[in-house]
């Protein structure tokens, strides 16, 4: 059994011509839970590649162990390896979100609670070419400061906090440099 998952996209993939039934098991501290996945949500190719959404919010904030079991037609069992996981499905806070301007020189002064920061990163949307662009990737005692040049002009930047999950928070300022 050739199981493989991807967490932000939710997908399994499979190499068998006769499946007859795909679960999940989820197993944290306490509980044990299984959930089927729909064989019509796969594609049929070479191997099999199956959607499905399973609701994480109850497992915030823990450890969970997970893995696949795949039944086919003549009733034989494949296991797929167990796979930990931390579990987050809160977003990040930006609590505070503070500039000062000095010339072309704009100091970022953001107060962000997250445990697993990613990155913090802001859009001038007043580019031609809006990009993403790093401001901090770790914080010190909850706060990402830095300093960054502009250009001579309006700025319109959205900025965002991401934690490693994937989860997001984001404002977003303007200002005349």
């Amino acid at each position: 059994l050739g199981v493989e998952v991807e967490q932000i996209r939710n997908i399994v993939e499979f190499e068998e011509e006769n499946p007859s039934e795909l679960k999940i098991h989820i197993m944290d501290e306490i509980d044990h839970d299984e959930f089927n996945i729909d064989l019509s949500s796969c594609e049929n190719g070479d191997d099999r590649i199956c959607n499905f959404n399973i609701d994480l919010d109850g497992y915030d904030g823990q450890e969970i162990l997970y893995w696949f079991v795949l039944k086919d037609i003549a009733g034989n069992e494949f296991i797929s390896r167990k796979i930990d996981l931390r579990v987050d499905t809160t977003s990040p806070v930006i609590n505070n979100l503070n500039y000062a301007i000095d010339n072309t020189r704009v100091k970022f002064m953001i107060e962000v609670d997250e445990e697993s920061l990613d990155v913090i990163e802001y859009m001038d949307n007043s580019n031609n070419r809006p990009t993403w662009r790093t401001l901090c990737t770790r914080l010190r005692n909850g706060m990402c400061e830095t300093t960054k040049s502009f250009r001579t002009g309006i700025h319109d930047v959205s900025i965002q906090a991401v934690d490693e999950a994937g989860n997001t928070a984001a404002q977003s300022i303007e200002f005349v440099v």
